[in-house]
């Protein structure tokens, strides 16, 4: 990275952090980025519904009521916050660069118990000797994919946050944890989807599983083995992947992430223990295969990073929409930040 693209970024960074934190006002955005190539015209044309015409927050022509960062609904502006750092990365001319890989990439070696526990129930799973049904799997796989989201890093200040598992298996841990739902239907999943691969068994169209991700890091590992679970196990023949298409709340997973997983993250290379190191290098060549193969396909859409709610969808990204509701899909995983109170499927 060029050294002086790196100082014409923090400075745009110290200067945003200046702005939100003395609540000035909320300016258009100015620059394309990269992976969200058709992003700029909506968001501000958002932005201008909601009242917002400056371009730099010194302008003054249009009067004091402008809006700012502490005027407008919350969630808005934490979206805008996010685009206006990748903003920032765009005027420094540093390309896709990611502010938030680093700390992504150590919070994956620092939840090193919870990636173990992942890869050898996944691998136990697969024994043909395994002794456990296919719905407690089911249940076992989905939990662990909910309660994998403690990752977000969003949530956490504390830049060594850790994911760690005390339970000596998946299996204990995800028990130990559902205790602390409120609703549970996974039972009621289960038979939803018994349901829908019933109706596909004697058909020659794909059953196709749709998963709207969330945190990179363990979640992502635990993502990627409950669709390799769902493949195994014919719950489904496809599993298409959505990231984000540009860095976002910190720890979400953008298609980099799923390539530096992939290829470095969940390997060898990067965990070392002598339990998790060949489990890592199996599993990562596993799902590699899978993508070579077409069964996992990541695919990307920029609506997953606008500030708008997914009765908009049919209007924003109506290929999308189309897709989801009369296309191929069959059922959709939306791994969002309300999935703490339970995993949304339909």
């Amino acid at each position: 990275l060029d050294l002086e693209s790196i100082k014409t970024l923090t400075g745009a960074i110290g200067q945003l952090r200046y702005e939100v934190t003395t609540n000035k006002t909320i300016t258009l955005l100015s620059s394309v980025v990269d992976g969200c190539d058709n992003d700029l015209d909506l968001w501000n044309s958002l932005l201008r519904n909601s009242g917002v015409l400056l371009t730099t927050s010194h302008d003054r022509t249009v009067g004091l009521d402008h809006p700012t960062w502490f005027s407008l609904p919350w969630l808005f502006v934490e979206c805008y916050l996010y685009r206006r750092i990748m903003d920032c990365v765009a005027l420094s001319q540093l390309g896709n660069f990611d502010p938030f890989a680093v700390k992504k990439r150590s919070g994956l070696i620092k939840s090193e118990s919870l990636v173990t526990q992942l890869l050898c129930f996944l691998s136990v799973s697969q024994n043909p000797q395994c002794v456990l049904s296919t719905d407690t799997l089911f249940i076992v796989f989905v939990q662990a994919a909910l309660w994998a989201n403690e990752f977000d890093l969003s949530l956490h200040a504390d830049a060594n946050h850790t994911v760690t598992v005390e339970a000596t298996s998946l299996a204990d841990h995800v028990d130990q944890m559902s205790q602390r739902l409120v609703v549970d239907d996974t039972r009621a999943l289960w038979r939803f989807w018994c349901d829908r691969s019933v109706c596909h068994s004697d058909s020659s169209t794909p059953h196709v599983t749709a998963v709207i991700l969330d945190n990179a890091g363990p979640e992502l590992v635990a993502d990627l083995c409950l669709a390799e679970f769902l493949l195994c196990r014919g719950l489904t023949n496809k599993v298409y992947f959505y990231p984000k298409c540009i860095p976002w709340f910190v720890s979400d997973v953008t298609p980099l992430d799923f390539d530096w997983l992939l290829t470095t993250g969940l390997t060898s290379q990067w965990f070392s223990g002598e339990v998790i190191a060949p489990l890592a290098d199996h599993w990562s060549m596993q799902w590699r295969r899978r993508f070579d193969a077409g069964e996992f396909c990541v695919r990307k859409s920029m609506f997953w990073t606008l500030p708008c709610a997914f009765d908009e969808l049919s209007v924003l990204d109506k290929p999308l929409h189309d897709k989801m509701a009369y296309g191929d899909v069959n059922v959709i995983i939306f791994k969002v930040m309300f999935s703490y109170v339970s995993p949304n499927f339909c």
